[in-house]
């Protein structure tokens, strides 16, 4: 939007309400739930889930950082996987 800012008052016009209309979309797109369910949806698929058998270090501290916010039950996944 800044961009499209500065182009607006040095520059091109259309191509300053082209970048409005696109920075809206990508706006719009990334904060209704469909777009970014869908990227981590796919995401999600491309790893297994993290399996506690088999870590060989039984006395080693692991932390898990999960990106996100929310609950999302999902079927496929065991309990300390969600």
């Amino acid at each position: 939007m800044a961009a499209g800012y500065l182009i607006w008052r040095m520059y091109n016009k259309k191509v300053a309400i082209s970048l409005f209309v696109l920075s809206a979309f990508i706006f719009l797109a990334s904060s209704t739930v469909y777009l970014p369910r869908y990227l981590a949806v796919n995401l999600e698929r491309k790893y297994l889930p993290f399996n506690v058998s088999f870590i060989k270090n039984k006395d080693a501290k692991y932390y898990i950082h999960v990106l996100g916010s929310g609950v999302n039950l999902d079927k496929r996944l065991p309990a300390n996987s969600q």
